[in-house]
């Protein structure tokens, strides 16, 4: 089936995607994929199969697996802030980048691909790149020891030995420029910062949403219309400050406190050299005379804090200070092992059934804090033994002055201790709270919804109430439980959205012919509808189902 090159322009999308990152990715990819392998559990299964072949209507039956793609995605934008300085996650590969992350934490069956499970590391095969697949299989032995310590089942089997191995991030990047290819999704792509999305004649059949977006390098404003959004926002919006730094009584000087976002929103510049822009030009000539240490306090217990201080030795620190609210722990993952083993459907079974408290309790819970991962752990006692590091345990900042005369941080820590630093860096992390999304608060004024601890109460298919709003990435961790924020949630959400979008273009499309097929049968045999009148009669502001033909 293909589209009329006759049909009018169409004014209203049918779905806006905000944001162009790992999940959004996902979402695409599994919306254009027709032989998607299985992710979904026996009921899952069941309903969607149900999908696909309730209808009697043959020619709507076969829409689900000969639709030609090129006709779906005319229909389709995805508007992200970064497009036109790196195109599909550009916020990802820049942090990579601007932390100098060399591989990813997940292990190698987490990525978008919907078609095939072992698609990273075939990937990797096929480009002679299994070099750069990190060994973490001590991690699967461990989990198997302590299983056997303590009489339980163990979480994984002997075959699952082969996916514990974690993708470099050029690797998994070019693996998903290569989705970008396949699927031709570079088309839809669109630059702009989303700032509000507001519902219009909600909870009506005429339903839709006004998306209006800012483009910062035209700097003029764009509005677009759809009847679906899907918000797949990250954490990045809203940096985690400690509480000490708002009491600060004086302006604070510029770079002299930065947060990690601070990195990446440097790099998203296009500047040359930027992480020499992010260090004050006095604290430049220091690094560079051999005979000054300046002195880097870093704060933060989890993987970005030790990110932070292996850049800070690349940038010459030779005097740094590691400052952990409690002890640094070792952890392959960013969850207990519990969460992704073959043992994980009972505790997703539990989670699903307690109380929406209960499961922000459990989300809290199964990330334990920070930790950092053997890799870089190993590192940083490593910097500790030769000198350039410095690890206090269980200590906190309770106040920090700005000595402008001698141009040093006087901090006060827990232990009634004094230290001075030239400059500090934040590793204190990101947290979701939906109610700080700038390009939400016309949702939650006109369609509120339960908010858990910053985390929206959607329902099973990702979806804000009865608005044809869905949400994704960590947003979606009341429903989804602690691995929504990973890759592995982004392609289960995916699955969940991708079902309940089919449903509602197949009911549509089945509702319109029910319409238009009245008058359309000569002789008993069927007459399709002419494309032009299909069209004519929806007004143009139809979905792509309204003006298919053979």
């Amino acid at each position: 089936m293909t589209l009329s090159a006759q049909k009018p322009a169409i004014d209203m999308l049918d779905l806006v995607v905000i944001g162009a990152g790992p999940h959004s990715l996902s979402l695409l990819c599994r919306l254009l994929e027709q032989s998607p392998f299985e992710t979904l559990t026996d009921s899952d299964h069941q309903r969607y199969h149900h999908i696909r072949t309730k209808s009697k209507n043959k020619l709507v039956r076969d829409c689900c697996d000969t639709i030609d793609v090129d006709s779906l995605k005319p229909h389709i934008k995805v508007i992200d802030a970064n497009v036109s300085s790196g195109g599909w996650m550009c916020q990802w590969n820049k942090s990579f980048e601007a932390l100098h992350i060399a591989h990813l934490r997940s292990p190698v069956f987490f990525h978008p691909d919907p078609f095939h499970p072992d698609a990273l590391r075939t990937f990797a095969k096929a480009e002679c790149r299994e070099c750069e697949l990190l060994d973490i299989t001590a991690c699967f032995e461990s989990g198997c020891k302590k299983c056997k310590k303590t009489k339980q089942r163990s979480h994984f089997i002997a075959n699952d030995r082969r996916q514990f191995f974690t993708p470099s991030a050029s690797l998994f990047q070019d693996f998903c420029a290569s989705l970008v290819d396949r699927y031709g999704l570079d088309d839809v792509l669109h630059q702009g910062n989303v700032t509000a999305i507001t519902p219009v004649n909600p909870n009506t059949p005429s339903s839709y949403f006004e998306i209006k977006s800012f483009n910062k390098y035209t700097g003029e404003y764009e509005t677009f219309t759809a009847k679906r959004v899907v918000a797949a926002l990250g954490n990045v919006n809203n940096p985690i400050i400690p509480p000490w730094v708002h009491m600060i009584p004086q302006h604070i000087p510029e770079k002299r406190i930065v947060h990690a976002l601070d990195f990446v929103q440097c790099l998203k510049s296009d500047c040359e050299g930027c992480h020499d822009d992010i260090l004050p030009d006095q604290l430049k000539e220091q690094l560079n005379d051999l005979s000054e240490k300046p002195r880097l306090l870093v704060i933060g217990g989890g993987l970005t804090s030790a990110q932070l201080v292996q850049l800070a030795v690349k940038r010459g620190f030779k005097d740094i200070t590691l400052m952990t609210r409690g002890v640094l722990k070792t952890s392959q993952f960013d969850l207990s092992l519990d969460w992704i083993g073959r043992n994980a459907n009972t505790l997703f079974a539990s989670f699903w059934q307690a109380p929406l408290a209960e499961r922000r309790a459990i989300l809290r819970r199964a990330k334990n804090g920070g930790s950092v991962t053997p890799e870089y752990m190993a590192l940083l006692k490593c910097y500790k033994e030769t000198g350039v590091l410095e690890i206090k345990e269980k200590q906190e900042v309770r106040q920090a002055d700005w000595n402008s005369h001698y141009e040093k941080w006087r901090v006060l820590m827990s232990t009634c201790e004094y230290e001075e630093y030239d400059v500090i860096w934040l590793g204190t992390g990101a947290a979701l709270d939906v109610k700080k999304e700038a390009c939400l608060v016309s949702v939650l004024e006109s369609d509120p919804i339960e908010v858990v601890g910053g985390l929206p109460a959607l329902d099973r298919n990702l979806k804000w109430g009865d608005l044809d709003l869905y949400m994704m990435s960590g947003y979606c961790g009341l429903s989804l439980g602690p691995t929504a924020g990973n890759l592995i949630g982004g392609r289960v959400a995916a699955e969940r959205i991708a079902g309940d979008l089919w449903k509602k273009w197949v009911d549509e499309s089945e509702e319109l012919r029910s319409v238009s097929e009245g008058a359309r049968v000569k002789g008993g045999r069927e007459v399709k509808p002419d494309l032009f009148s299909l069209a004519t009669m929806t007004g143009s502001f139809e979905n792509f189902w309204s003006v298919l033909v053979e």
